[in-house]
């Protein structure tokens, strides 16, 4: 996503003057990290935006609380939505404010480019009518799983093979793409198997269990729900400085949440899913994820101000998961709240 849209991006960026080194202004600054936390923020809204995610409402799962995609989607699309007007709106008036300079297009007839460009790509093929009806019909297939009772992994691989029907007996092709076309990241699979099987060891040995329970005992248990909620969603937030790989980190965060709600009876998806929601939280740095890398490859920010403008995101966000799980979830049915 972040690969396709930067030339675009740029192409803005330029025309308000910000042509990277030298020549950056906020409303580049703006431009580019602002795509980087809406791209990753926006992955958290899904149980499908993220191998990271799959491996978390599998984790639940074996633990016996299944997460369906509807309810992920209920419990933390509105929640990204606000994280992305929340950055948008500190990040243009405060952190990276936009002069009134700035705000003014550099490049006469600049807007014109884009157009020619938008013409350059024609109209829209019968190809890509299919895959946005292919498209649209898996995600309303996964969206009422709880109405109809299909596992989303079922209308997932259903998708993909309507994607690669070929034409039949002269009918008209209802595919998209030939199987030699398709260009599957197999290593990211191999990786992606990986991640679930070391998953399903630390679940199967309880490794992560034993360790919280000998944590809990030299503490004490007298402390409140809330109090962990946010030591542990903040030490996941934290995490993101360090590693890059978001699949590693779900694998040695995750247990430990799904181990302390079940020690001290909390309800699993009440407890654990909100913080899911800080997975994709991977814009700080720019070695803190792929996105990120490529982002800052743009040469539109300094690494001090992509740190302080993730960093005032990340404390907002840490901030508001906590009132949002108190507050709001259980609005939609979820036994979510922390005091």
């Amino acid at each position: 996503m972040v690969i396709r849209q930067c030339p675009v991006f740029m192409v803005i960026a330029a025309i308000y003057g910000a042509t990277g080194g030298e020549k950056r202004n906020n409303v580049g600054r703006n431009m580019v990290l602002q795509n980087l936390l809406f791209n990753n923020v926006s992955a958290s809204a899904f149980i499908t935006g993220s191998a990271a995610n799959l491996l978390a409402a599998q984790m639940l799962e074996k633990a016996g609380a299944r997460i369906s995609y509807g309810d992920w989607l209920l419990a933390l699309l509105p929640l990204a939505v606000i994280q992305c007007l929340i950055a948008w709106w500190t990040g243009t008036r405060f952190l990276l404010p936009i002069s009134r300079e700035d705000a003014t297009p550099h490049i006469k007839g600049g807007m014109q480019r884009l157009h020619d460009e938008l013409d350059k790509l024609g109209s829209i093929s019968a190809a890509e009518i299919r895959a946005a009806v292919v498209f649209f019909a898996v995600l309303g297939l996964w969206a009422t799983e709880n109405l109809h009772g299909i596992r989303a992994e079922v209308v997932a691989l259903g998708g993909a093979c309507v994607v690669l029907l070929p034409s039949f007996l002269g009918l008209p092709k209802l595919g998209v793409i030939k199987w030699d076309d398709a260009d599957i990241p197999w290593h990211m699979l191999i990786f992606s198997w990986g991640a679930y099987v070391i998953g399903g060891m630390v679940d199967i040995t309880n490794i992560v269990g034993f360790a919280v329970d000998a944590t809990f005992k030299a503490w004490g248990t007298d402390h409140s729900k809330v109090l962990i909620f946010l030591v542990l969603s903040g030490v996941f937030g934290v995490t993101t400085l360090i590693s890059e790989s978001k699949t590693a980190r779900t694998i040695i965060m995750f247990p430990i949440m799904i181990s302390v709600a079940k020690k001290f009876e909390w309800d699993l998806i009440g407890f654990c899913l909100p913080m899911a929601f800080m997975i994709n939280q991977v814009y700080v740095l720019y070695f803190n994820s792929k996105p990120a890398n490529i982002s800052y490859l743009s040469n539109q920010y300094t690494m001090w101000e992509s740190f302080k403008f993730g960093m005032t995101q990340l404390v907002i966000i840490w901030v508001l998961l906590a009132l949002w799980t108190q507050y709001v979830m259980p609005l939609m049915g979820f036994n979510s709240k922390l005091w």
